[in-house]
């Protein structure tokens, strides 16, 4: 799982290292896996087409890359760990109202997780794996 997330941040970096484009920061904060589980915090960091972000939750994290297609929708990667559960996904965000200036975004996230039950039951339950998706809802100052 740290292997992952290493080589997911020297891909951003790399990626954000070779655009002459502007860099814009914004703090939106939400419901859902892109947001760090219940309720957090995303920082992302968008320069051109690229976005690169880092979810902060009340029960886990998340860090990611978005693709921005249009003004309002882009598709992305993630991987994410929190009390329940460990693994990666595709995002796919929908910006509501005048693209990507709106503050609010919707969002769909299809994730496969390795489940800590063992931590949290007292089972051991070898190669326990689950596939899912959530709905993220944000809103970005």
């Amino acid at each position: 799982m740290q292997r992952q997330i290493k080589k997911l941040i020297v891909i951003v970096l790399l990626l954000f290292s070779s655009t002459s484009y502007t860099t814009e920061l914004k703090h939106p904060v939400g419901i859902g896996l892109q947001y760090g589980g219940v309720l957090g915090w995303q920082g992302s960091l968008s320069s051109g087409e690229n976005s690169a972000r880092l979810g902060l939750g009340v029960v886990g994290f998340t860090v990611g890359y978005d693709r921005i297609f249009s003004e309002s929708f882009s598709v992305g990667v993630q991987v994410f760990g929190n009390y329940f559960n460990h693994g990666a996904g595709i995002s796919m965000n929908y910006y509501l109202g005048v693209g990507r200036s709106s503050h609010w975004v919707l969002g769909l996230d299809v994730f496969r997780a390795k489940l800590h039950l063992e931590e949290i039951f007292g089972e051991v339950i070898p190669n326990q794996f689950e596939t899912g998706a959530f709905v993220s809802l944000g809103y970005r100052f």
